[in-house]
């Protein structure tokens, strides 16, 4: 049976992926995290309590594992530290990742491939705490992994991410909506592209990481052809009441791109995923199956307001 630890693992990806993982009855799984969201799920598993950026992670010496499945790791200083700690005791390194490592400013041609340029990341940057610097520290930490060559290693880039349990209700606001049938906003008439991850789908992906013999080291993980927001909400509800609304009296009105109305930014994003397709086996769920999926989801949690994004009555105010 194999060891995996998984550090984070009870909240967003990490909560899929243990229940997946939990199910299965392959593997022999610890966690390590700092125990504040979800301490009550998993009790039966190993766990070891600690915060990675301080010295806690010094409870992870000398012991070995036949892969680590970092979902938690957002500065580079302490994935080298915790690097150190491990060197010689790990057999693989799964390292979750994002687009975001991506340097959107340079001119886009077509999709983006996993060559294309990543964001630098300047000293300040690398120990920041806002989420502006996000993407640079990520792509920091990217690099620290490339550079430990002794390392098997492989990174994932998933998209936006969607499913079970996601704290950000990036995707739910619209499913809200689109479920309400509520005369709501549609950007540019929904003509910007999106491409998204499934939960689901990038679980899967993360399982096969842990097994797969032959493989690259980047990934980008995107489970569905890009679409355009247009199409989404269609697919939610073909009834759906939208409102175009040009981007121009958007900004007009103080509407920032991807926080007061997520998914939209003003642009398209276009992913290639072909190289995934390469190596691994993907079996992507449709994307029409996966909405099916998340209705039920949010039907058994009485479908609460959206926690991101405008109000319904921030909303209605620009549509007057």
């Amino acid at each position: 049976m194999k060891k995996i630890l998984i550090l984070g693992g009870t909240q967003f990806v990490g909560r899929n992926l243990v229940e997946r993982l939990d199910e299965l009855g392959q593997y022999e799984i610890t966690l390590f995290n700092r125990q504040q969201t979800g301490s009550h799920i998993f009790s039966h598993l190993k766990k070891i309590k600690g915060d990675r950026e301080t010295s806690d992670i010094n409870q992870l010496k000398n012991k070995t594992w036949d892969a680590v499945i970092d979902l938690s790791a957002y500065y580079p200083n302490s994935l080298q530290n915790l690097l150190e700690i491990l060197k010689g005791n790990i057999s693989r390194y799964i390292f979750i990742s994002t687009i975001s490592v991506y340097n959107l400013e340079n001119e886009i041609s077509g999709s983006i491939k996993e060559d294309f340029e990543t964001l630098p990341c300047a000293l300040s940057q690398a120990t920041d705490t806002s989420m502006s610097t996000y993407g640079n520290r990520k792509s920091e930490c990217e690099r620290v992994l490339r550079n430990a060559t002794y390392l098997d290693k492989i990174i994932l880039r998933p998209s936006i991410i969607y499913g079970k349990y996601d704290p950000t209700d990036r995707f739910y606001y619209w499913l809200y909506r689109a479920k309400n049938q509520n005369p709501f906003i549609l950007p540019n008439n929904g003509k910007d592209k999106i491409t998204l991850t499934y939960i689901n789908d990038l679980v899967d992906i993360i399982i096969q990481s842990i097994e797969i013999k032959t493989h690259s080291t980047i990934y980008n993980v995107t489970t569905h052809e890009p679409f355009t927001l247009k199409e989404m909400t269609l697919c939610m509800n073909k009834n759906a009441l939208t409102v175009d609304v040009q981007s121009k009296i958007l900004y007009e009105n103080n509407i920032i791109p991807g926080k007061d109305i997520p998914l939209w930014f003003d642009t398209d994003l276009e992913i290639d995923n072909s190289q995934l397709f390469k190596d691994f086996e993907p079996k992507f769920a449709q994307f029409d199956q996966s909405i099916l999926e998340m209705m039920a989801f949010y039907e058994s949690l009485n479908w609460p307001i959206p926690k991101t994004g405008l109000t319904i009555e921030r909303e209605h105010e620009i549509l007057k």
